[in-house]
């Protein structure tokens, strides 16, 4: 199985790797210029994205998501200032609403038999 973490693609690139027991495998883009950084999305509000871009960088960031589903706009609260496009406004609304999100991870786990069951293993538990 893939690591989770921050990886260097080149110089100045990174790419932040989040697998999710196989069902929701999600990469964000770190990209680090002289005076500032870009991060491209955020992930799921789980993938705990900032703690990736402060083991790289210090430098002052923004913050830019390529559209508005749940695991590109989850990790935006970590962050002061993120960019979307106002025609995605909407659908991050959605991905951002209790009861859509209750009935996606629902999904997510009658799909996926057995997650439920991992998920209760100790290192999984919440912080």
């Amino acid at each position: 199985m893939a690591e989770n973490g921050i990886y260097r693609i080149a110089e100045g690139i990174y790419q932040i790797r989040y697998y999710f027991l196989g069902a929701a495998d999600v990469y964000m883009y770190l990209l680090i210029g002289e005076e500032k950084a870009l991060l491209v999305d955020t992930g799921y509000a789980s993938t705990r994205v900032k703690q990736y871009v402060d083991q790289v960088t210090n430098l002052p960031l923004m913050v830019v998501n390529t559209h508005g589903h749940m695991d590109h706009i989850g990790g935006n609260r970590y962050f002061d200032e993120v960019y979307l496009s106002f025609k995605e406004r909407e659908t991050a609304e959605r991905h951002s609403d209790p009861v859509f999100l209750k009935q996606k991870n629902d999904h997510i786990f009658e799909i996926r038999q057995g997650i439920k069951e991992v998920l209760k293993l100790e290192k999984f538990a919440k912080e």
